[in-house]
């Protein structure tokens, strides 16, 4: 399996290529620039288990390029990663197929958490802590203190 990495700079393509190496070292990660390349690398390099989106490429308008992707490959993840705002863009995106919204200014512990939850299936994951069990003064040994 790919992780299809599709942004029109350069260095974001190199950044979002090193956290994602983190989440799952040795992992095959394509770079493409626009969307208009996408369908090609992927056929020259396999199924997608994984997109990683800017929407403002190129060759897209608005939320074109997850509606594209979404027709194309409705069963792989996708992740809008992205210097637009939140506040404007993440229901919208979300609305459209998308499986999270990443803010391009988080963090990259952030961001390595938000890939982490599409890319290390569930069985690998370390177990969730149980939460504490609650003792009231009805417990058997809150009634021996």
């Amino acid at each position: 399996m790919t992780v299809y990495v599709i942004d029109d700079h350069p260095l974001m393509r190199d950044a979002l290529t090193m956290l994602i190496h983190r989440v799952r070292p040795g992992l095959k990660v394509v770079s493409v620039h626009k969307m208009n390349v996408l369908e090609t690398a992927v056929e020259k390099n396999g199924s997608a288990e994984l997109f990683c989106l800017d929407l403002q490429l190129p060759d897209t308008l608005g939320l074109s390029g997850i509606h594209t992707i979404k027709a194309k490959y409705p069963d792989v993840a996708l992740a809008v990663v992205t210097s637009s705002d939140a506040s404007e863009f993440e229901a919208r995106c979300l609305e459209a197929g998308a499986d999270v919204f990443i803010e391009k200014s988080n963090n990259p512990n952030q961001i390595i958490a938000a890939l982490k939850d599409l890319l290390v299936p569930e069985d690998e994951l370390p177990p969730k802590p149980t939460p504490p069990r609650t003792c009231r003064p009805s417990c058997p040994s809150a009634k021996n203190s």
